[in-house]
């Protein structure tokens, strides 16, 4: 809410941002088994739907130049039109990263 109040389809990037950020205890996991759909649509429900998001933004803060981040957060139409590239990108990160889910 404090970046913008339009949530659709881009809430794993806040929530993923806020887990990053506050040094929760996430670690990156394997997202061979994450439904982007469903994490994208239906947050709230979607079992490891955290650390799922904590994963992709991981990978965002540490590969993507700051004003991009910035544009991400700002921006959601422009997140929304990056959400299936960011996805792929991801994914390929958490094989060379991640723990077994």
């Amino acid at each position: 809410n404090e970046y913008h109040r339009d949530f659709r389809e881009t809430i794993w990037f806040a929530e993923g941002l806020a887990t990053n950020l506050s040094n929760q205890k996430y670690s990156i996991v394997s997202l061979e088994d994450c439904d982007f759909n469903k994490l994208k649509n239906n947050f709230h429900y979607y079992k490891g739907g955290y650390s799922y998001a904590f994963t992709i933004v991981n990978y965002i803060l540490n590969n993507y130049p700051k004003v991009e981040v910035d544009k991400l957060y700002s921006n959601p139409d422009y997140l929304r039109d990056n959400n299936d590239k960011i996805f792929a990108e991801a994914l390929e990160y958490s094989h060379n990263h991640s723990i077994k889910r």
